[in-house]
């Protein structure tokens, strides 16, 4: 007989979108002029949203757009260029415009747990360690996020049923527009495909086609705005006509159009600076791997007359757009968040080894050398509804699916601010100057670079910043006046590295119409300067150089950016160190809002401790750990040696020589104690003397051993303080204050990485929504968060139904698991649920010696349904060689597989109504 079954949809590997080059450029020259006319001369522009003037350029640029569209459909019919193809995978491709040259422009579309714990974002949600419990519901931000994209979103989609408002009328609802609606948005209905922003009340929806006069129109009460798509630049695969095609200009080895900052940048950026809380979130591209046919293989390109034609055999020479300077136009914006995409990071960020970028990301510079992408977040297999039915899903890949992982995420952050600043929300500036400062370094070298921007999106630490609420972490929303400079001193805490990024919404820059290939002329309007002195030292912000962009990021003058960031890794705990910004030159509309984020300060100075009659006593050197230092030449009663630095991990036990000498061949008696601001609270409190000696005398070595706690937070810098004092008396020796005889050293202390730890990092089976079963095996996944290889520690997994233990399964891990590395274990043993309701399985790993126990478990809750009800259907035999097959009952739980076995065997056909010509010989 014929049997059937159900199966979630989900487009195979072979259909995965690789979100496709989606960026829209000039719409016919005239609508250059719209926001150039409408510019705002006061400091209003940059800290009030200027409604008036955004609602004026939003109905002169929809009349215009009308204009330019019935213009273009003419040109379209006199040239015979399609009005819309489609590109490889489904990717839509839109006639928007000409350029310059006459050639026609065309915008495509680019190709979710995950995808969160990849950039934190689960841990701002509900039931996460952080108790910050976001989820985007917030009334007061209903209606303040919005995608624009290729086509309609299906709002009556299972994830997004009744939050999606689309507020043009597209002809076509689209799986790419679903799908990144979804990564933003989906409620969580099935769990592994929960967005970023998963309780948002409402996303506004819009199709591409006029998105200029509808970004004006919305950008007063907008907060974030996805923007997944961009023009086609460089190499297209025409999927309709199955062929190659170069989008360079006529006679062009290399398209123009990477790296330029054309018409439509320069729109968006005018329209952020008039909507200052409005930031555009934009993806990259995936330039990187549509390199073009083989060299002497058919493509084709634009001739003379703007006609693409057959180009015969594609020659050496014509750039495979497989390197830098592949972002396309308004990718480069100054004022928009570019993102590009990298591979998951399940187990969460440890090292920047663990950031793998994706093989088809974008890579900048700008024309003129600014840093884009500003970040990375994941974008390789993220799961997702799609438009094919209201139960539909599908794993996509591309910058269109790491943008809304960022959008997404980063509304939770004006929600967050808002909740605590009276309903208040940051600039744009700030909120993109935030995720620059607090994100995760990526790349072969600390600082930003042209492939990872400024780093992996890091929302647990950007949501830090907001939590401290100006105490050791600080959000400054100034204002420079022409000739003015603004100045902030403040003390190091050893909380974490010293760092502070300014970032402003620039004025528009101008747009290059000649001479558009790789023109280096500046954008930056008005350029900002930062700059911390401490001490005798000034330290200067990171800058790349354009001409050698491979080159790791060095310290100094940057010209380009209006981005600039300062890291201090060794700022000294306890220092007053002065953050002043200044401008260069006349700032344009005589003002300049920015925003200055600094972290690592809010410290306390700390006390004081010296000898008044020093001579006698010197603390020679010290031996622990890796540190190998001589300390002290003279009998001073004080050494400040704060620029040497002794590296402890937590948990750990560091046997240690110090060896205390005389200046004069001295015999008195000493006593030495050390201590270590553990709490970097500025003080030296009882429980923080962490060795003292017995009576010594003369030339001696003490030997000792320190044991840190394991709550010490890695990337710390504190304060250890040796105090020798002359003396029998124990109590004599303190952390501060004066003493007759004797001398004080202090060392800066900077807390590593732990060796010697590995934790569980997720359940991968069962999944959350698996099914009930007598015979459930569990697998899960283990990282060395450590630097050194680990094999043979033990694992456990303690299933329980409700408070019910119904299995307890103990192993061995076989394997060697290399340092940063992760594996997989599957527990040799099977438990039952079929009579549990919801089962939750706590797994751990017991490596002896873990030096961070705080991650070694992982508790996951599995929903164990029942099954559900087995499909009905009938099969209608038409002639002699068609069967009719139909579904009956609820079609809405996904797609019918037909089989002719009631076990077993593979299916005929699939399809709620399908047709077969295979016939069982029984006709059942």
């Amino acid at each position: 007989m014929l049997k059937l079954s159900k199966k979630m949809v989900v487009s195979p590997k072979s259909l995965i979108l690789k979100q496709r080059q989606l960026l829209l450029m000039c719409r016919i020259t005239t609508l250059v002029s719209i926001l150039v006319s409408v510019a705002f001369t006061s400091i209003q522009a940059q800290t009030t949203t200027n409604r008036s003037i955004l609602q004026k350029a939003s109905t002169d640029a929809a009349i215009q757009e009308q204009k330019d569209y019935l213009r273009l459909k003419q040109l379209a019919s006199e040239k015979k260029w399609p009005l819309m193809t489609r590109g490889k995978n489904g990717a839509i491709a839109k006639l928007v415009g000409i350029d310059p040259s006459g050639d026609p422009l065309y915008v495509t579309t680019y190709d979710n747990l995950a995808g969160a714990a990849t950039v934190r974002t689960n841990l701002l949600w509900p039931g996460a360690a952080t108790g910050i419990n976001l989820t985007g519901s917030s009334a007061n931000i209903k209606g303040k996020i919005a995608i624009w994209d290729g086509g309609a979103v299906l709002a009556t989609h299972v994830e997004l049923n009744g939050r999606v408002l689309q507020k043009d009328n597209p002809a076509t609802t689209e799986d790419h527009s679903t799908h990144v609606a979804g990564i933003m948005i989906n409620s969580g209905v099935n769990p592994i495909a929960k967005g970023m922003a998963y309780g948002a009340q409402q996303l506004l929806a819009y199709d591409f086609s006029n998105h200029v006069s509808e970004m004006l129109s919305e950008a007063p009460n907008l907060l974030i705005s996805n923007h997944s798509y961009g023009t086609i630049s460089g190499w297209y695969y025409n999927d309709g006509d199955s062929r190659w095609e170069f989008r360079g200009e006529f006679g062009a080895n290399e398209d123009y159009k990477f790296g330029y900052y054309d018409a439509e940048a320069r729109n968006w950026d005018s329209i952020a600076y008039n909507a200052p809380n409005y930031l555009i979130v934009k993806a990259a591209g995936n330039n990187r791997d549509v390199n073009g046919p083989a060299i002497g293989q058919k493509y084709f390109r634009y001739n003379a007359s703007n006609t693409i034609i057959d180009a015969g055999n594609r020659p050496a020479g014509i750039s495979s757009n497989d390197s830098f300077d592949i972002l396309p136009t308004y990718s480069v914006a100054k004022n928009v968040l570019t993102v590009g995409a990298v591979n998951p990071i399940t187990g969460g960020y440890s090292r920047p080894s663990d950031v793998i970028l994706s093989s088809f990301t974008s890579w900048g510079p700008t024309d003129d050398g600014r840093i884009k992408p500003d970040i990375v977040t994941d974008g390789v297999d993220l799961y997702s509804g799609i438009a094919s039915g209201n139960n539909a899903y599908a794993y996509l890949s591309g910058t269109s699916m790491a943008t809304p992982v960022a959008s997404g995420s980063i509304f939770l952050l004006q929600e967050y601010y808002s909740k605590l600043n009276s309903g208040a929300f940051m600039r744009a500036a700030t909120l993109k100057g935030l995720v620059i400062h607090t994100a995760d370094e990526a790349g072969a070298a600390d600082g930003p670079d042209y492939m990872h921007g400024w780093g992996l999106l890091n929302m647990e630490r950007a949501a830090s910043v907001i939590t401290s609420a100006n105490t050791d972490q600080l959000i400054q929303e100034r204002t420079l006046s022409n000739g003015g400079t603004y100045s902030q001193s403040v003390v190091a805490s050893g909380k974490g590295t010293l760092v502070a990024t300014i970032s402003w919404t620039d004025p528009k820059g101008t747009v290059n119409t000649t001479n558009r290939l790789n023109n280096a002329e500046k954008k930056l309007i008005n350029d900002l300067d930062v700059r911390i002195t401490g001490g005798s030292n000034t330290y200067l912000p990171y800058i790349l150089d354009p001409a050698r962009r491979n080159n790791a990021a060095t310290n100094g003058d940057n010209v380009l950016d209006n981005v600039e960031k300062i890291v201090i890794p060794g700022a000294i705990p306890g220092q007053t160190y002065n953050i002043t910004v200044s401008h260069k030159g006349t700032l344009e509309r005589g003002t300049q809002a920015f925003s200055l984020l600094v972290s690592g300060v809010g410290g306390n100075a700390y006390c004081a401790s010296t000898a008044t009659a020093a001579g006698n006593t010197k603390i020679d050197s010290l031996s622990i750990g890796t540190f190998r230092g001589s300390l002290s030449a003279t009998c001073t009663g004080y050494g400040n040696l704060m620029t040497q630095t002794v590296s402890l991990q937590p948990n750990q036990e560091y046997p240690f020589a110090l060896r205390v000498g005389t200046c004069n061949g001295s015999t008195a008696s000493r006593i030495v104690k050390i201590f270590l601001d553990y709490n970097n609270n500025g003080i030296f409190e009882a429980g923080e003397k962490v060795a003292e000696s017995g009576v010594l005398s003369g030339s001696t070595i003490y030997n000792g051993t320190l044991t840190t706690p394991a709550n010490l937070k890695v990337g710390n810098n504190t304060r250890l303080r040796i105090v020798a004092v002359e003396t029998t008396n124990t109590n004599d020796v303190t952390a501060c204050g004066n003493y007759a005889g004797g001398q004080t050293i202090d060392l800066l202390a900077t807390v590593a990485t732990p060796s010697k730890n590995v934790g569980v990092i997720a359940v991968v089976n069962p999944l959350s929504t698996s099914c009930a079963a007598d015979s459930q095996l569990v697998t899960i996944r283990i990282k060395n968060y450590g630097d050194v290889a680990q094999s043979n520690f033990p694992v456990t997994a303690v299933i329980k139904n409700g408070g019910t233990t119904i299995a307890t399964f103990n192993a061995t891990y076989p394997m060697s698991l290399a340092g940063g590395a992760e594996g997989n274990y599957t527990f040799q043993a099977f438990y039952n649920s079929t009579n549990a309701s919801s089962i939750s399985i706590a797994a751990r790993t017991n490596l002896s010696g873990d030096q961070s126990p705080a991650n070694d478990e992982y508790i996951a809750t599995i929903a164990a349904g029942t099954p559900s009800a087995a499909p009905t259907g009938t099969a209608e035999q038409c002639g002699s060689d068609q069967v009719t097959l139909t579904r009956t009952g609820d079609v809405s739980a996904g797609t019918a597989f037909w089989y002719t076995t009631p076990t077993g065997g593979a299916p005929i056909a699939s399809g709620n109504t399908t047709t077969t010509s295979v016939i069982p010989t029984d006709r059942t």
